[in-house]
């Protein structure tokens, strides 16, 4: 037999298979990842925006107003005041900080649960950035709605070092501690 004729060897079948297969396990496992990505964005810019909103009313010494809109799955920021472009109070109202952020598709915020332990899961829930930068310290529930048991992120928010970090689970029986346990 010559060169020109031969056939494929039983190796570069089964390394031609491998590649094939790798390549579908990839995108069939694309539709799982892309959902937790958008989750894990959403969650990452809640917090991001949270930070960014505190050290703005640190800098400009203004009350900024931070609010979810749960059933809207967005929020904003503001201050609670009308001002010029200078920046000078005109009178009551609102002046947009942040503007109204949606969360990725396949995310919603699910819940809020409040330092007393209230949970809040309807409607808007605002809370006030004081010129110090302080916030009441909350938890906000963010998921997938399609699996809500298995993609979730808590964003919590602690009032005592003014900080918000990701969690992927939290303990059910965890304590909520607030500034009032330490009154």
């Amino acid at each position: 037999m010559d060169q020109g004729t031969r056939g494929f060897t039983l190796i570069e079948m089964l390394v031609t298979v491998m590649v094939i297969s790798l390549g579908m396990t990839m995108i069939m496992n694309y539709d799982a990842v892309l959902p937790q990505a958008r989750l894990a964005s959403s969650a990452s810019s809640i917090t991001s925006d949270l930070r960014r909103m505190r050290n703005h009313a640190l800098l400009t010494q203004r009350e900024v107003v931070f609010a979810y809109h749960i059933s809207e799955n967005s929020y904003e920021a503001w201050y609670p005041v009308e001002m010029d472009e200078d920046g000078r109070i005109i009178g009551p109202g609102i002046t947009v900080v942040l503007d109204p952020k949606e969360l990725e598709t396949d995310t919603a915020l699910e819940s809020i649960r409040l330092a007393d332990r209230t949970i809040r899961d309807e409607g808007d829930v605002e809370f006030r950035i004081s010129p110090l930068g302080r916030i009441a310290p909350h938890r906000l529930l963010v998921l997938n709605p399609e699996y809500p048991e298995l993609e979730r992120r808590w964003i919590d928010v602690d009032g005592m070092i003014n900080d918000a970090q990701i969690l992927s689970e939290i303990a059910e029986n965890e304590e909520v501690v607030s500034d009032a346990t330490f009154r």
